[in-house]
């Protein structure tokens, strides 16, 4: 149970990281670059 908090951040911020270089991904894209 003590744990719980600490996997639930790392959690939150992995899918964080993963939307941001999704916007990256999507926008070089969209830019055509």
């Amino acid at each position: 149970m003590e744990f719980q908090p600490f996997v639930v951040g790392i959690f939150h911020l992995g899918i964080l990281s993963f939307f941001l270089i999704l916007g990256k991904i999507i926008r070089v894209k969209l830019g055509g670059c």
